[in-house]
């Protein structure tokens, strides 16, 4: 599949340059590109971001009235309605019940998931998904950009981010917030966020299913992601890359079709090569906490 049939051009919007967030170095290596993107890896701790990218105004334009787009494919709905239902019974063996804030909560289908063991609360850019999340389900969802929030810091026992860090266009500072938002001792839950340093991603690069630069502007590993956490006092507890128990999971069909992919790629047919199916390594859960010997911010 051609790439300008996946996303749209770059020259739709207005653009920001990016710089790494992770270190200092400036030197940079080509990582994938296609539509005036470009996935750019840094050299000196690999980190992966879009550069450039669309700027804030209009990334939030874009996920305007997002929850619409979502409801509309049913069968994608009924398949992340499953998901959520893993994702939350993972996380309710790590933290079972206090305040929690989901951010970028769309509709407040997660939250709902979660029970009311929980005291909810969510920050969604989309107004219309903001609105359903309170008018379903009652929860204290704000329209609030992530660190221009109102929430007062130490509020949370749990911060969710659920297929979020990878949209976010400074995910250093957000993760400062997420921090100053924990209480100590609190749990940071990140899931279906994208793992560039799975099979498939390094295999595929832009052909990867989970690579689409409108909307996954950084590309994290497990380890680029610990480094900004720790940083902000954020200690890893656990990591985990769901695939066999999902409900996106076709294991014989997939195998083949990467199998393909390799084949075709040795062979210089990489022109045949469709995107990559799901497969094992392609997202992570992981979970962190507020370190004790840190300090509410």
């Amino acid at each position: 599949m051609e790439s300008s049939s996946r996303w749209t051009s770059l020259a739709s919007f207005n653009s920001v340059n990016r710089e790494c967030v992770i270190c200092d170095c400036a030197d940079r290596l080509e990582w994938a590109e296609g539509d005036g993107f470009a996935a750019v890896q840094c050299a000196g701790c690999n980190y992966i971001w879009i550069d450039p990218a669309m700027s804030e105004p209009d990334l939030e334009a874009h996920y305007a009235n997002y929850i619409g787009r979502r409801v509309e494919d049913t069968e994608m709905m009924r398949l992340r309605s499953e998901q959520y239902r893993i994702d939350a019974d993972h996380l309710r063996s790590f933290v079972a019940s206090g305040s929690v804030l989901d951010v970028g909560c769309n509709g407040g289908f997660f939250l709902d998931e979660l029970g009311g063991s929980f005291v909810r609360h969510g920050l969604e850019l989309d107004p219309v998904a903001a609105e359903y999340a309170r008018s379903e389900y009652g929860f204290d969802v704000r329209r609030e950009r992530l660190g221009e929030d109102t929430f007062e810091s130490g509020s949370f026992d749990l911060v969710v981010m659920r297929g979020v860090i990878e949209h976010v266009l400074h995910p250093d500072k957000a993760l400062q917030r997420v921090s100053e938002l924990l209480k100590t001792g609190g749990t940071f839950f990140i899931s279906a966020t994208p793992n560039v340093e799975s099979f498939c991603a390094d295999l595929y690069r832009e052909k990867w299913n989970l690579y689409n630069p409108v909307d996954h502007i950084n590309l994290f590993s497990f380890a680029t992601l610990s480094t900004l956490c720790e940083r902000n006092d954020l200690s890893s507890v656990s990591v985990s890359y769901p695939y066999l128990e999902t409900p996106y999971a076709a294991p014989v069909k997939d195998n083949a079709v990467i199998q393909e992919a390799v084949l075709l790629k040795s062979q210089n047919r990489w022109s045949e090569v469709d995107t990559s199916p799901a497969f094992w390594g392609n997202m992570m859960t992981a979970i962190f906490r507020k370190n004790s010997y840190g300090r509410d911010k």
